[in-house]
C-alpha cells in the first residue's frame, strides 16, 4: 500500500509538471504567434499606407495647377476672412465701448437715483418708525396704565381675598387652638383632680391608719396600765390583806398570852 500511495503520488506530481510545461508551451507559442501576426499586420498597414501615399502624390503631381488654383481661392478665402474677422473685431470693440459706457452712464445714473431714492425713502422710513415708535410707545403706556390699574384692582381683590382668608385661617386656626387648649386644660385638669383625689385618699387613709393605730396604741395602751394598775393593785391588795393578817394574827397571839 505504502509502494501504491508513493507511485500515486509521483505519477500526480509529474502529471503536474507535465501540464505546467504544457501550459508554458502553450503560452509561449501563443504569444509567438500574436507577435507574428502583429508584425504581418504592422507591415501590411505600412505597405498599403505607403501605396495610397503614393498614390495620393501621384494625384497630386497630374492635377498640380488645379491644386494651385485651389491654393489660391483658399488663400485668398482665409485673406478676406482674416480681414472681415478683424473689421468684426474692430466693430465690436468699438460695440463693446459703447455698450459699456451706456451700460456705466446708466449705472452711474441708477446709482444717483437709488441715493436720492434711499435718501428720501430713510426719511419716510424713519418718520414712520418714528411715528410707530412714538405711537407704539402711546400704546404701551396707555396699555400699561390699564394692566396696572386692572393689577390694581386685582391685587386689591386678591388682598380682600387674601385678608378674608387669613381672617378665616385665623378663626379656625383660633378655634382650633382654643379647642386643643380646652381639651389640653380639661385633660391638664382632670390629670390634676385625679393627682389630688389619689394624693387625698392617699393622705386620708395614712391619717385614717395613723388614727386607727393611735387607736390601737391607745387601747394597747389602756389594756396595758389597766392590767399594769389592777396587777398593782392586786399586790397591794395582797400585801394589805397579809399584814391584816399579820396584824390580826399578831393581835389574837397578844391577846392570849
Amino acid at each position: 500500500k505504502k509502494h501504491q500511495a508513493v507511485v500515486k503520488i509521483q505519477c500526480l506530481v509529474r502529471r503536474f509538471r507535465a501540464c505546467r510545461r504544457v501550459a508554458v508551451a502553450r503560452h509561449l507559442r501563443l504569444h509567438r504567434r500574436q507577435h507574428a501576426s502583429t508584425t504581418i499586420r504592422k507591415f501590411w498597414k505600412r505597405f498599403t499606407g505607403r501605396k495610397a501615399y503614393l498614390y495620393l502624390l501621384r494625384e497630386l503631381r497630374a492635377h498640380e495647377d488645379s491644386v494651385v488654383v485651389i491654393q489660391r481661392f483658399s488663400r485668398g478665402f482665409l485673406v478676406r476672412y482674416r480681414q472681415c474677422k478683424v473689421a468684426l473685431d474692430r466693430e465690436d470693440r468699438e460695440w463693446a465701448a459703447v455698450e459699456i459706457q451706456r451700460c456705466w452712464r446708466g449705472h452711474l445714473g441708477r446709482l444717483a437715483w437709488e441715493q436720492r431714492y434711499d435718501y428720501l425713502w430713510s426719511r419716510e422710513v424713519a418718520a414712520i418708525r418714528l411715528q410707530c415708535a412714538v405711537r407704539g410707545w402711546l400704546a404701551r403706556t396707555r396699555v400699561m396704565r390699564t394692566r396696572r390699574r386692572l393689577a390694581r384692582q386685582e391685587f386689591n381683590r386678591a388682598k380682600l381675598r387674601f385678608k378674608a382668608a387669613q381672617s378665616i385661617q385665623a378663626m379656625v386656626k383660633g378655634y382650633q387652638a382654643r379647642k386643643r387648649v380646652r381639651a389640653r386644660r380639661a385633660l391638664v385638669i382632670l390629670s390634676c383632680r385625679r393627682i389630688q383625689r389619689t394624693w387625698r385618699g392617699h393622705s386620708l387613709r395614712n391619717s385614717l391608719w395613723l388614727e386607727v393605730l393611735h387607736r390601737r396604741a391607745t387601747r394597747i395602751q389602756a389594756v396595758v396600765r389597766g392590767f399594769l394598775v389592777r396587777i398593782r393593785l392586786a399586790a397591794i391588795a395582797g400585801s394589805a390583806t397579809l399584814i391584816q393578817r399579820q396584824y390580826r394574827t399578831h393581835r389574837a397571839a397578844v391577846g392570849r398570852s
